[in-house]
């Protein structure tokens, strides 16, 4: 009243735009345009003085920055430019207060406690076999059960409440009564009357509100309408509708629709029980009319995003499913009894992907090509919300990366000692490849339910060729560079210059192989395929770039600057995934042909960075430091300026020395990838996709030994110039703690496997990829120790023998697998990898025996095995009493540490030698 005696005339107009901009101030909320600037004038006001407040408070904090800014060197806490700027965060709070502190309804918890006697009523009428819904028939001013109301007891309302309801359902309802409540929200219930007055007792008898499935109606009136049976009346009355449909039924025969207007039209014309009216098909492409005798049909399983209906049908149909249609929702057919998706391990379907119809304009519709007994999974598995969950990820990792490195540059100060270095190195490299690995994880769970087991396979094949000649040309040359440089680092930028010469001749060598190899796969053994072919092609380019990042890297590893290809790798694999997400999504959809597209582009992007930071950060600060000295670089070449002058000699002594280090490596990429050659070759694509998911796992687990071995090999080596009871002690640390930390993964993997596949794969993974996995798991042990020991190895120049080694896990393991993998595929193939380790350890083990000091292994390695059995007694106990399985993995674990503690590991010798390195400073 006040509003609309003294509120000025230009007020008065923008009143009028806010009733021209909502219906419901217009029609419902204000009597005239007066009265809803009244309303509104106190919210925009607050907003000017917010607004006012907020830039006053950047004035003054921009003041006081000004007036506190100190030389630089100065000393000034981190935070201060920030807090600085609290007045900021008064105006913050004070918004929030004055929006939401009289905002907070609350109603008495007890009121719940409460059931009225006729939701129990309903609830006992309940089929979770063929579920019912139900609405109410109210009078004018009636609110008899409200919507929503209904849901805290699982009862299922075809009305609702809710600012984002589907236009098709809107459509849908204005053909069984006007919707006079949309100003609202709200799906209407049944009106005794109409808008105009007359009875609308019509509405009950309308065949869409029967394929809803509205099975009861709520009300206190009387229903006389012939299709309806009082069946409860007490506080309020329920009718039972004897024509309601099931939420499932197979319909014989379909009629087809352009759109839903002309669908809904059409449905006043048919029986639906007998025709279903579907979109998205041509009337030229239905299928013939069928008539079977026996179509039943009921829902068996039905989970937040998945429902499962059994049919049996003694000739062709179409399943009509009573819920709502939606882009995003798929259907698979399986035969009845059979579990699992996607392939089995011999690339046969276990399910078929069926075409989904939008059916009677609002439903969800599958045709059923053939009679028997099946499973019907409908699941809704939208890309958009996969993709926005990997953008996310995405996003929080790149946070992190800025986080991390804000961090580094603002604390980091040098390492003081050697052990020092060492832990720098190790710790950067380790967090940064896990990271990686995490980042590697996120887009393979979403690569994996893109490209199937098939698929997969197929990209794990070209994987596994590429990296067999990728070991071939990089030659051992970046082990040989990084031990050489850190003893003497004068010979860097020598080094770099020739190793890059020597990787760029050993590339284009191997071009010709690895065609003549291709086309021997694709011609006589028939088994590469014309995608495969496409996506070896585009790693053979990349393979150029990969190699001359490789090179560049181990001069990082020989001046002990890790962290910087770290981080490099670790951001080049953001934007790798980044990318890959984009080739495999639509509109692109480029399959793993795009993936190792984008891994070529990435490869350069990586070479360059790395280049760029190597002279900036390494060569020329170390040209400044020997400067400093009173140094010339004469023969080091430290200039910015490349230097491409090739030395003959030093290739020959490089080609000589690292000879063998390709070889091993090589050995050792046949050793880790020869099961996946054989499944793809004695099987098929999907086999290899299986055992693949599970070996993604182990992938990222050995980045823990690759990078801890890749950080002490620096002082490995000077240990070994020195003398070898450093060496010693340093292996055996290293070894314990490579043991300790592979004994808990293992048993976590053992009792986890199905949720980890699960995540990383999904159900169509399952139970294959977790029975492989939980098998393979047990290899790492093993398998941690043989990393550490391959590298003291070559800290001792025991290289060559090395070689012999691997030559004998490869025969062994090569023969184990074409023995057993075609009778048991991936089981064998998952299995053999820890004998395979074992060929490994014994020749190795006589090697440190003989070349460094004798070891004793049962000291060093029984006290962990018996934690390890103590940790695992405890989760199989736990989860034998029904303790979730998270809950028991940690009490697990704490366990573990517990008995290492009390079994004295960490009071033996080498532990005491560890504390003693640390607190040593140079």
């Amino acid at each position: 009243v006040l509003g609309s005696v003294f509120v000025p005339g230009p007020f008065v107009a923008l009143g009028e735009r806010l009733l021209a901009g909502s219906d419901l101030a217009r029609e419902r909320g204000f009597a005239d345009a007066a009265m809803a600037w009244s309303y509104e004038a106190t919210g925009i006001g607050r907003f000017g003085v917010i607004a006012l407040l907020v830039g006053g408070a950047l004035v003054w904090g921009g003041r006081q920055r000004i007036k506190t800014d100190r030389p630089m060197g100065s000393s000034r806490r981190w935070w201060h430019p920030y807090i600085s700027f609290h007045p900021l965060l008064l105006v913050l709070i004070l918004d929030l207060w004055l929006f939401g502190h009289s905002f907070n309804p609350a109603t008495d918890p007890r009121l719940l406690d409460f059931k009225p006697p006729v939701i129990e009523f309903l609830q006992s009428k309940q089929d979770a076999r063929q579920p019912w819904r139900l609405t109410s028939f109210d009078a004018p001013g009636e609110k008899v059960l409200n919507a929503n109301s209904a849901m805290v007891y699982g009862l299922e309302d075809i009305r609702g409440y809710d600012s984002i309801i589907p236009k098709q359902y809107v459509a849908y309802m204005m053909r069984i009564q006007p919707q006079t409540d949309l100003l609202y929200n709200r799906i209407a219930p049944i009106y005794t009357q109409t808008p105009d007055g007359r009875p609308n007792y019509d509405a009950l008898d309308n065949p869409l509100l029967d394929l809803l499935g509205v099975r009861y109606v709520v009300t206190t009136q009387a229903i006389p309408n012939t299709g309806y049976q009082q069946v409860y009346e007490d506080e309020v009355k329920v009718y039972e509708n004897l024509g309601a449909f099931p939420r499932v039924f197979i319909a014989p025969q379909a009629v087809a629709a352009a759109d839903q207007t002309q669908a809904l039209d059409l449905l006043q014309t048919v029986d639906p029980a007998q025709t279903v009216v579907v979109e998205g098909l041509a009337a030229a492409d239905l299928p013939p009319t069928a008539s079977p005798q026996l179509r039943q049909a009921q829902i068996s399983r039905r989970g937040n995003r998945e429902v499962f209906v059994d049919v049996n049908i003694s000739d062709r149909g179409w399943l009509v499913f009573t819920d709502s249609y939606f882009t995003g929702w798929k259907a698979y057919l399986r035969p009845f009894g059979v579990e699992g998706e996607g392939v089995n391990e011999k690339g046969e379907s276990i399910e078929e992907q069926l075409p989904l119809y939008r059916a009677d304009g609002a439903f969800r519709a599958v045709y059923l090509p053939k009679a028997g007994q099946w499973t019907v999974r409908f699941v809704y598995s939208p890309r958009s919300f996969l993709l926005g969950a990997y953008l996310s990820f995405l996003s929080g990792i790149v946070a992190l990366l800025l986080g991390g490195w804000w961090a580094w540059q603002r604390f980091y100060r040098g390492a003081r000692s050697e052990m020092g270095t060492v832990a720098k190195n190790s710790a950067v490299q380790v967090a940064m490849s896990l990271l990686s690995k995490g980042i590697d994880f996120a887009f393979a769970m979403l690569r994996l339910r893109v490209l199937s087991p098939a698929g997969e396979g197929s990209y794990a094949f070209a994987i596994a060729f590429y990296g067999i000649f990728e070991i071939i040309t990089r030659f051992g040359l970046g082990t040989l560079v990084t031990r050489d440089v850190a003893i003497e680092r004068s010979r860097a930028r020598r080094y770099l210059t020739n190793s890059i010469g020597l990787r760029i001749g050993l590339w284009a060598l191997s071009l010709p192989v690895m065609a003549l190899v291709a086309v021997a796969y694709r011609v006589f053994l028939k088994q590469l395929t014309g995608a495969e072919a496409q996506a070896i092609a585009l790693f053979a380019v990349a393979l150029l770039f990969a190699n001359l990042s490789d090179a560049v890297s181990s001069i990082f590893n020989a001046f002990e600057k890790m962290e910087y290809p770290a981080a490099i790798a670790t951001a080049t694999a953001t934007a790798k995934v980044a990318l890959g997400a984009l080739v495999l999504l639509p509109p692109f959809e480029l399959g793993f042909v795009g993936l190792a597209g984008v891994s070529l582009v990435m490869n350069i992007v990586q070479l360059t960075w790395l280049w760029l930071v190597l002279q900036s950060k390494v060569l020329a600060e170390a040209q400044r430091e020997r400067d400093t000295e009173g140094q010339r670089s004469r023969g080091l070449g430290l200039n910015l300026s490349p230097n491409l002058s090739l030395d003959l000699s030093l290739q020959r002594y490089m080609l000589r020395e690292s000879g063998p280090l390709m070889i091993n490596n090589l050995l050792a990429q046949v050793f880790w990838r020869i099961s996946q050659f054989v499944l793809r070759g004695a099987i098929n694509p999907a086999a290899l996709g299986i055992f693949s998911a599970g070996v993604k796992w182990l992938d990222g687990l050995n980045v823990i030994p690759a990078y801890f071995t890749l950080a002490i090999f620096p002082l490995m080596s000077r240990y070994a110039q020195a003398g070898k009871e450093g060496l010693v002690k340093g292996y055996r640390l290293a070894l314990q703690l490579l043991f300790m930390v592979a004994l808990p993964i293992a048993v976590l993997f053992t009792f986890a496997a199905t949720p980890l596949i699960q995540i990383l794969g999904g159900a169509a993974y399952l139970p294959d990829s977790a029975i492989a996995l939980r098998i393979m798991i047990w290899s790492i042990p093993i398998g941690f120790i043989n990393s550490v020991t391959q590298y003291v190895l070559i800290a001792v120049n025991q290289q060559r023998f090395l070689t012999k080694a691997f030559i004998i896990g490869v025969v062994f393991t090569a023969l184990a697998n074409l023995i057993f993998i075609p009778r048991f595929g991936y089981v064998a193939a998952a299995a053999i990898q820890i004998p395979a380790e074992l060929a490994l350890f014994i020749p190795f083990a006589w090697a440190v025996h003989r070349y460094v000091a004798p070891t004793p292994w049962a000291a060093l390695l029984g006290r962990p095995l018996l934690a390890a059995g103590i940790n695992a007694g405890v989760i199989w106990g736990l989860q034998r009493l029904g303790v979730p399985l998270l809950l028991a993995l940690l009490t697990g674990a704490l366990a573990y540490a517990a008995a290492l503690w009390a079994l004295g590991i960490f009071r033996r010798a080498e532990f005491g030698a560890l504390r003693g390195l640390l607190r040593r400073r140079n």
